[in-house]
């Protein structure tokens, strides 16, 4: 499953691609998926902007982010003032 955009559409946007590992010190993680069980340990404190769909997942990553003072952003309840539906900011 893809975003929709190429990896040289984010580069072009200014956005730096890295494996999970490397967005451990970034402030804004920009995600397709919620994190997975093996990147939890990468969580610390970051402003993730991805798909939350926590009633679906175990309490494990409701527990890490809150272990880890991270505020999790679901992009689904996003709602634009001009769409007046979910979606991304205009």
């Amino acid at each position: 499953m893809g975003s929709g955009f190429s990896d040289e559409e984010y580069s072009e946007a200014g956005a730096t691609l890295c494996p999970a590992a490397g967005a451990r010190d970034a402030g804004l993680v920009l995600k397709v998926k919620q994190p997975q069980e093996s990147e939890y340990k990468f969580l610390r404190g970051q402003l993730p902007f991805t798909y939350f769909h926590l009633s679906g997942v175990t309490e494990t990553l409701t527990e890490a982010l809150l272990g880890s003072r991270t505020t999790a952003i679901a992009y689904e309840t996003v709602i634009s003032r001009t769409l007046r539906k979910a979606g991304l900011p205009d």
